[in-house]
């Protein structure tokens, strides 16, 4: 079977011509078999169907599109993957990116690029990365495989680029700055760059002016299909402070790093513990400023859940202990991610908050807390019989343990070995030597100096 594609009279230069057997059965081979012979391409000549095409002119009415013709002809639109060959998905994302750049493509696959390698060039590869890349659009945008092994292009690059002859991971635009510099310079059509001495514009000149006679200076030492594409130009402007004089100047670029828009907002996790022991602990997700304060957190929660913020104490929790309170007026910022749990407390307002953490004695003398911390507000401790306090206490553990039974094995056991009790401990788990139940029966809570173990707060803890 051969296989021949006409334009405008000529015959289409694709790639290579496949001449193939039929099989006995009277069908034609999927694949490319063993004695198909690939016979030469065709060289382009002056004579061309492409030899006057320009690929930046729109198509007209009475002829076709080079780019669309040779676009629409390929065997799989240019969906074919790239294998890795060893932590090469740097390289493959560039490719891929680039084989997508239609203009550029086009210009590979109809073999312009070859009128126009530039083998002179000093600083260039004498053509071999061109060619490299060639081969490999054609192969992709013409293979009938559906995945390529750019072995033979990761060679050349090597060849070309040391930094990136091994097999280790690389950064993807490193690679793509060096590939589309590396095709500029082998595509140069300057071949003996002129000197140009770079003048500031002044003020009065029109920007359309200025660009335009640094455009052309550029082009002077830098013409080839890259720079079509891809190179542009940036205006900097400079303002004596002192003379006031002002000047311009429009730099070239072939690729600009833009930082990724910043969010002016981020998510929060945040546990909500109300005063209410039937309620369950409750995380919440909300939005806040980014700059924002933590009053930003209360007056999320407070859109979310039925509670002022006057009635809300923010924390931070390490599992089941307290670390620190929030200040409403701290900075977000200042306040680090995943160090802590942040949990908000429904507090009453003006009355103190006492911390109640949930401990227990196993095998060794050391405790294990379980459950969540939660606080204790008491109108009028000095008045308040201990038996009442405990009873309070026992109410809010009521969501972690059965306190009805803890509290009649206490009354059944002997006062001096209770089954449940309560201690003073300070914030590193160091019980602090206090009698919380006056020989009258009263609750005491004033703690003394003496009795506190350094200046850490002191914190209850019912054990059971």
């Amino acid at each position: 079977m051969i296989i021949f594609f006409l334009f405008q009279n000529s015959i289409f230069n694709v790639q290579a011509l496949v001449l193939e057997a039929k099989q006995k059965d009277g069908s034609w081979s999927d694949k490319y078999s063993s004695s198909a012979r690939i016979l030469t391409t065709f060289e382009r000549n002056s004579h061309s169907a492409f030899s006057n095409h320009n690929l930046n002119k729109e198509p007209t009415d009475s002829s076709v599109s080079t780019r669309s013709s040779m676009l629409s002809r390929s065997v799989n639109g240019g969906l074919v993957g790239l294998s890795n060959l060893g932590n090469t998905c740097f390289m493959n994302s560039a490719l891929q990116c680039l084989s997508n750049v239609k203009p550029l493509t086009e210009f590979f696959i109809s073999n312009k690029y070859e009128s126009e390698i530039n083998e002179k060039n000093p600083i260039g590869n004498r053509g071999e990365l061109a060619r490299a890349y060639g081969d490999l659009m054609k192969q992709i945008w013409f293979g009938t495989s559906p995945s390529v092994a750019p072995r033979h292009f990761k060679s050349v690059l090597g060849h070309c680029a040391p930094q990136f002859s091994g097999y280790l991971q690389q950064d993807s635009q490193e690679l793509m700055a060096f590939l589309l510099d590396g095709l500029h310079e082998d595509l140069n059509r300057i071949s003996n760059k002129p000197y140009i001495n770079q003048e500031d514009h002044p003020e009065n000149i029109a920007d359309s002016v200025a660009a335009e006679i640094s455009w052309t200076n550029h082009k002077k030492r830098n013409d080839s299909i890259i720079t079509d594409l891809f190179h542009g130009q940036y205006r900097s402007r400079l303002e004596c402070p002192d003379c006031m004089k002002v000047s311009k100047i429009f730099d070239p670029f072939m690729y600009l790093s833009v930082s990724l828009p910043r969010k002016e907002e981020k998510i929060k996790e945040v546990d909500l513990i109300l005063l209410n022991p039937t309620r369950r602990r409750t995380r919440y997700k909300v939005m806040v400023p980014r700059d924002g304060i933590a009053g930003d957190i209360l007056k999320a929660m407070e859109f979310h859940t039925a509670l002022k913020t006057e009635n809300m104490l923010l924390c931070e929790v390490s599992q089941t202990i307290i670390e620190s309170t929030i200040d409403k007026k701290q900075k977000l910022r200042d306040i680090k991610d995943g160090r802590y749990w942040m949990c908000v407390f429904e507090r009453k307002p003006v009355i103190p908050v006492i911390w109640v953490y949930s401990a227990y004695k196993g095998y060794t003398s050391y405790l294990k807390y379980f459950g969540d911390p939660f606080i204790i507000q008491l109108s009028s401790p000095g008045s308040m019989a201990y038996k009442d306090f405990e009873n309070e206490v026992f109410l809010k553990m009521s969501r972690y343990a059965d306190v009805d039974g803890a509290q009649r094995r206490n009354e059944e056991e002997s006062e001096s070995d209770p089954v449940f009790r309560i201690r003073v401990v300070n914030q590193f788990g160091v019980e602090i030597s206090h009698e919380l139940c006056n020989p009258d029966g009263s609750l005491n809570l004033a703690i003394s100096k003496k009795e506190k173990s350094t200046d850490c707060d002191s914190a209850l803890i019912p054990l059971l």
